[in-house]
Formats: structure tokens, C-alpha cells, sequence
């Protein structure tokens, strides 16, 4: 019994150590007005922004800082315990870096006249992380969002339009709460899985113009919420200009063919104009090739 009593308290000391090991892994550092949390063992070294002390009103976050001689990449915006830029009513205009994977709960919560967010290559989007950002008019997600968290956009009064890329998998619910969007457009062909109700109103499906690519209306239509819309229809994404639901070399063969004269952009119903110019040019090119590369700006 002794034996065994021994080698309980032996495992409590191991478990314990372990504990004391990975959290001296964490090492936090300060970087003007930006506090990080930074893992050291992660290939490469990764920080989360835990806090902002500015009151600047446009923010560029870092990508990467050195402390100690180890080069650390900016990978998270806030965590469960952080949420650097919650109620901050300074903030216009924050810049994430590309590297930016992850936007914690209440990030930015309640940022009053938050109107512009360039977004880094976000992945997923926490609950309630852009709630209550009334000024934010605009939100143009990347192409890298597969996650939307409950309530994100929930209470934005300024937002009456938004594109969910062709990789958002899922929306916890309660995306657009108190929001008064009229226009949401969904790129992907397969619906996106919501978790709980979109909207606990039942408001926007009557208020909001749903748009949804070619040939998708029978997978939205059996599809719940989205088949609770009253209003849906079929739209090729901005970049689509043969209208085919996909965009590909394809659609970069079109184009160039127009800008050299092989074909005409009236045979495409204003689909080729990508980039508002008076005329097909190499700006609409490279809005494709941008696209293609994973740039979603």
C-alpha cells in the first residue's frame, strides 16, 4: 500500500511539473502600444495580441516582432481571457497582418466607430467578435473564413450588406441579430451549417435579398435556414464571368481575349466589367488573379 501510495503522489508531482513546464512556455511580451502572448516551442514561434493600450484610430497590427532573440509570428487577435479591443470607442480603422488566423470572442466587441477592418487570412471568427461595432458599413471577409462564431456581426447597424466567401462551413447563429442587413450573398455551392437560429427574429428572412451561386437554388432550398428566405436568387460571384459558378483560367481566358480583341464584353452582360473601369482592363485581370491567389480585399 505504501508502494502505491508513493507512486499516486510520484504522478501528482509529474502532472504538476508538466503544468509548471508548459506554462513557463508562455512568455509575454510588450511591443509599443500592443501586449502579446507569445509560444515559443510552436515552429514558427506564435503571439496572440491580448492587449491594445493606444487610442489611436487606425491600428496596423504587427505581423511578426523579435523579443530574446526569437522571431515570433502575430497568429490570434485575443483568447478566452482577452479581448484587446473590447468597447474601445477610438478605433476606426484596424489593419491585420496576413498571418492572422484566428479572431477571439469579443475581440471587438462593442467598437462604436469601427468602420474599416482589413482582415489577415482569419479562419474563424469568435462569438459576438464584431457585436455592437454600429459604424462598421462594410465587412469583406477572405477567402480563408471557414468559421463564424454566434452573434459575430450581431447589433451592427451600419451593415446592410455582406459576402460570405466560398469556404465558410459554418455560422454558430445569430450572425445578424439586430442587424438591418438587406443583402447577403453566400459564394459557396454547398450551404453553410448553422448551429443555432440565424436570426431569433425570423426578421431577415423577409427583409434580406438572399444570393446564392448558379445552380445551387435545389441544395439551398432543402436546406434549413436558408430555404426560410423569401427571397432568393441565383448570382454569379464578381470574378465569374462566364457564369459557370466557379472562377478559374476560364475566366482569364475571357478576359484577355477581350483586352486583345478576340471577343467582346457585350456578350457577357456587364460580368467582365469586375472592377467598375469604363473598360475591360488589366485591373479586371487582376482582381481574378488575386482571387485565385487568395487575396480577398
Amino acid at each position: 500500500m505504501k508502494h502505491i501510495r508513493w507512486l499516486h503522489i510520484a504522478l501528482i508531482f509529474c502532472a504538476l511539473m508538466a503544468n509548471v513546464s508548459a506554462a513557463a512556455q508562455d512568455v509575454f511580451v510588450t511591443v509599443g502600444d500592443f501586449r502579446f502572448e507569445c509560444n515559443a516551442t510552436a515552429a514558427p514561434p506564435t503571439a496572440t495580441l491580448i492587449q491594445y493600450t493606444g487610442q489611436q484610430t487606425e491600428v496596423v497590427i504587427p505581423e511578426v516582432f523579435e523579443y530574446a532573440g526569437v522571431t515570433y509570428k502575430v497568429s490570434g487577435i485575443g483568447n478566452e481571457y482577452a479581448q484587446p479591443f473590447y468597447d474601445n470607442t477610438t478605433l476606426e480603422r484596424v489593419v491585420m497582418p496576413q498571418s492572422v488566423r484566428a479572431i477571439a470572442a469579443e475581440a471587438f466587441h462593442g467598437c462604436s466607430n469601427l468602420n474599416y477592418v482589413k482582415f489577415g487570412n482569419v479562419a474563424e471568427i469568435g462569438d459576438y467578435a464584431f457585436a455592437h461595432c454600429s459604424a462598421l458599413g462594410k465587412v469583406n471577409l477572405p477567402l480563408t473564413t471557414r468559421h463564424i462564431g454566434y452573434g459575430a456581426f450581431a447589433h451592427c447597424l451600419g451593415l446592410h450588406a455582406i459576402v460570405l466567401p466560398e469556404n465558410v462551413l459554418t455560422l454558430m447563429g445569430a450572425t445578424f441579430e439586430g442587424t438591418p442587413i438587406t443583402e447577403l450573398q453566400i459564394l459557396g455551392r454547398t450551404p453553410p451549417e448553422v448551429v443555432y437560429q440565424l436570426d431569433n427574429s425570423g426578421s431577415i428572412y423577409s427583409q434580406c435579398q438572399l444570393y446564392i451561386p448558379i445552380l445551387s437554388t435545389n441544395d439551398y432550398a432543402a436546406a434549413t435556414p436558408w430555404n426560410l428566405f423569401t427571397r432568393v436568387a441565383e448570382k454569379p460571384q464578381s470574378g465569374d464571368v462566364n457564369a459557370d459558378g466557379s472562377i478559374d483560367v476560364a475566366d482569364m481566358n475571357i478576359l484577355c481575349n477581350i483586352i486583345l480583341g478576340k471577343d467582346s464584353a457585350e456578350n457577357y452582360n456587364g460580368r467582365a466589367l469586375i472592377t467598375n473601369h469604363a473598360t475591360v482592363d488589366v485591373h479586371d485581370l487582376n482582381f481574378i488573379i488575386n482571387l485565385l491567389l487568395g487575396i480577398y480585399q
